[in-house]
């Protein structure tokens, strides 16, 4: 009983550790929502299985500034048509994905931030904040 007791409170520490870190990106990242939701599965996985090897600093940050570098290679090519974009964003994530292999910093969440980063060139809800005296 002492022992199931044990394992709810710190699932319960757990996660309340991930919300706060999840809050704290959300609010200084603010507006970039789609980056925050690779962060949250990267929250995830350091506070609920701190001891996979996903979890790791290494691979965490590792992980994501691989997903950076490669994301954002791949938003300066420019391409028109629907197609062209899905290719455009896999091989942004399987290049990444690739190079996080062989640098042995494998961390799952930084795919998502390859992604968002290499779509940001095309994607219509990344919009500039609006001028002041401009009225909707």
């Amino acid at each position: 009983m002492i022992g199931a007791l044990k394992k709810w409170l710190n699932y319960i520490l757990q996660s309340a550790m991930a919300t706060v870190a999840v809050l704290i990106t959300l609010v200084v990242l603010h507006r970039q929502n789609l980056v925050v939701a690779s962060l949250a599965a990267t929250a995830f996985t350091i506070f609920i299985m701190p001891h996979n090897i996903t979890a790791s600093p290494r691979n965490g940050i590792g992980g994501h500034i691989i997903g950076i570098i490669f994301g954002s290679l791949f938003a300066i090519i420019s391409v028109k048509s629907g197609l062209e974009k899905d290719v455009i964003y896999a091989l942004a994530v399987g290049c990444a994905t690739l190079m996080m292999t062989i640098t042995n910093m494998e961390h799952p969440p930084a795919a998502g931030t390859t992604w968002f980063l290499g779509s940001l060139t095309y994607a219509p809800w990344v919009a500039k904040d609006k001028p002041q005296n401009e009225r909707t």
